[in-house]
């Protein structure tokens, strides 16, 4: 329903027949207070901790319930529940000769936007224009295959994240030849580098068992390659060294994970290394070793927006426990938290005790040290008991703190939001003061109307 509609059906503004009383003249004019507090919940929201859903009322399929009058009489407000559409402006599927490429999206309405080169696992902000509709950003980037995807979210928290284009950048070469005479146009060159579809492995195993993992690796160019895969964990890998790789060709890589029944249940942190002999890349693995006969599963969900956290902020996740093991006692669980870098150097160590009967879920919250760089961090959350380990993990990356520009941004909104919320207070207290005696109101409309007559 529009807003128009709410104010000429549900308010009675200026139906002076119906107020002769002045008892519908209050009702009405304790919606219209109603009115501008929703408003003015809607102009602070992001200054508030809590969301509307949890303040006035539930999210239906389409639309929100609010019940302003407590007789069950309820009008409904539609949340814009559509993610932003994304227009992909630059780069196009086509090969750069230029290192510095553009990255330049719109969209169709108020949006937050970056974008990430690996599937999501390192994202990059895009710089909003005014209406915050049109964002760009510029990186500087070595010879090889890129696919961009582009995530938007709008003010509602309605995430798009479907936009991708692939490119290649191959400075030197001769730009790659356009569409043209309705044909499909055909790269003249392409990368000199061989490409992996990964950057990153986690794995979960128990002690005496055996894992396979797989990755891509492409050869883009027309001459042959020959192949050398390593790892500094080779003592829980089993991986087929050499291979060699034709033009044009893509090959699966296959290689074992392997921990002992004599690992120690903990998380290690390792890389593989892929070599053509000119050019290295990496791959990094995370391997989970848990007890043989663990007596939990482990669910871990980490909160914070888009997996960033600054320095000193407040990382909030929810952890879901259901025992294996049917027994009918409670158990006391020792719960382990550990926050190590992409080096393995540990930066935080906490515990707790926690009781848990067939299943337990909470939230932690855990400060960040304020000295924390930026770069990829993981958090290792380990249960125990009677020397039995289960165990769960999750990436997050930590960013330095909001930029003076995005600061002014947000400042300027905080200011709009409060002079908004000041004004529609103003109407409420008029509001109210013409509620206080709605009588006398409604007498002095009956002698002007005797005055005409």
């Amino acid at each position: 329903m529009k807003w128009s509609e709410v104010l000429k059906d549900k308010l009675y503004i200026g139906r002076d027949n119906d107020n002769r009383d002045g008892r519908l003249y209050e009702k009405s004019m304790k919606k219209l207070v109603f009115f501008s507090m929703i408003l003015v919940i809607f102009s602070c929201n992001p200054c508030l901790s809590y969301d509307l859903e949890t303040m006035m009322g539930v999210w239906g399929d389409d639309e929100l319930v609010i019940d302003y009058s407590g007789d069950g009489e309820s009008f409904f407000i539609a949340p814009d529940l559509e993610p932003p559409q994304i227009t992909i402006i630059s780069p196009t599927t086509k090969t750069y000769t230029n290192s510095n490429i553009l990255f330049q999206v719109s969209t169709n309405k108020n949006s937050a936007c970056s974008y990430s080169l690996d599937s999501g696992i390192t994202n990059y902000s895009l710089t909003a224009n005014v209406s915050n509709t049109g964002f760009t950003a510029s990186r500087t980037l070595t010879n090889e295959v890129y696919v961009a995807q582009f995530y938007c979210r709008s003010l509602s928290n309605n995430l798009n994240s479907t936009e991708s284009v692939s490119f290649t950048v191959d400075v030197g070469a001769a730009p790659s030849v356009g569409n043209g005479g309705g044909g499909r146009g055909v790269d003249s060159v392409v990368s000199k580098e061989f490409t992996l579809d990964k950057t990153q492995i986690n794995v979960k195993l128990k002690q005496g068992e055996t894992m396979e993992v797989a990755f891509n690796i492409s050869n883009p160019t027309r001459v042959k390659k020959k192949m050398e895969v390593t790892s500094d964990m080779e003592d829980m890998m089993k991986i087929y060294n050499d291979f060699s790789l034709e033009g044009g060709e893509t090959k699966e890589v296959k290689i074992d994970i392997i921990a002992k029944e004599t690992k120690t249940p903990d998380v290690y942190l390792g890389r593989i290394y892929i070599t053509d002999g000119k050019v290295k890349k990496e791959i990094l693995i995370l391997i989970e070793v848990v007890s043989k006969e663990s007596l939990f599963d482990i669910e871990l969900e980490i909160f914070n927006e888009d997996l960033k956290i600054s320095p000193g902020e407040e990382m909030t996740f929810e952890i879901a426990l259901m025992r294996l093991l049917q027994r009918q006692e409670t158990m006391d669980v020792t719960v382990n938290y550990v926050i190590k870098d992409e080096e393995e150097n540990e930066v935080l160590s906490l515990s707790d005790t926690r009781a848990i009967e067939t299943t337990l879920s909470f939230v932690k919250r855990i400060d960040l040290p304020e000295d924390l760089i930026e770069g990829k961090y993981f958090l290792y959350v380990q249960v125990e008991y009677e020397g039995k380990i289960a165990s769960a993990s999750s990436w997050f990356e930590v960013e330095s703190e909001k930029s003076l520009v995005e600061f002014i941004k947000d400042f300027k909104s905080y200011l709009i939001s409060t002079a908004v919320m000041i004004l529609l207070l103003i109407i409420a207290f008029f509001a109210f003061r013409l509620i206080k005696n709605p009588k006398n109101v409604a007498r002095k409309k009956r002698k002007k109307r005797s005055r005409r007559k």
